[in-house]
């Protein structure tokens, strides 16, 4: 995938990337939505990370190199903290991906969801000092007014904080949701039902 930020433009490509899972399980369902400027829903990948895990950025582009799509021009992603602590890495995303990547928190910042005191008494495969240098590596989020009204906090890789907004502006129809990520959200929690069905 190569290409830079783009707007509203029919015929340009986005990726939406989000999650669904219950805290008693031990895999959440991810997915990635390939949405045109239309609104179109132009492709998409379902894959899995492991709750309490250290795998959301390696699954994540896992999906992507299954959508093979070189058309795709930016990346929003609902995170970055996953699966219960795992921590995506949106510059390794951007790095590998080529195109700007953008996590979407909802809500302003209120303080970091990863700290010491946070961690405290639980045990990560690894330990916890590594998740908290992987959250801090993804630098400051910042908050985001949309002309929606709605709010959210963002991290960028690849675009500066105002063409991020601009980017979200274009693309959320109405609330705080971009649409990528609220049609990536639907997808990820419709395969979760389908696999708490199946009983997986």
């Amino acid at each position: 995938m190569r290409g830079g930020l783009a707007s509203g433009k029919a015929g340009i490509r986005g990726l939406g990337i989000a999650e669904s899972f219950e805290r008693r399980s031990a895999r959440s369902f991810l997915a990635a939505v390939v949405v045109r400027g239309d609104r179109v829903v132009d492709g998409m990948a379902l894959g899995g990370a492991t709750v309490w895990g250290t795998d959301a950025t390696d699954s994540i582009l896992e999906m992507c190199a299954r959508l093979a799509r070189p058309d795709v021009r930016y990346a929003l992603i609902s995170g970055p903290v996953m699966s219960m602590y795992n921590v995506a890495d949106i510059r390794r995303i951007h790095g590998a991906l080529g195109v700007p990547v953008v996590s979407v928190g909802r809500g302003a910042p209120r303080g970091a969801p990863l700290d010491r005191g946070a961690m405290a008494g639980r045990r990560f495969p690894g330990g916890a000092a590594g998740r908290i240098a992987a959250y801090r590596a993804l630098g400051e989020r910042r908050r985001v007014g949309l002309r929606t009204s709605g709010e959210v906090s963002v991290r960028a890789a690849g675009c500066t904080s105002g063409e991020a907004r601009r980017l979200l502006d274009s693309v959320t129809l109405q609330g705080a949701a971009p649409e990528p990520i609220r049609l990536a959200r639907l997808l990820a929690r419709a395969a979760m039902l389908r696999g708490r069905a199946a009983g997986g």
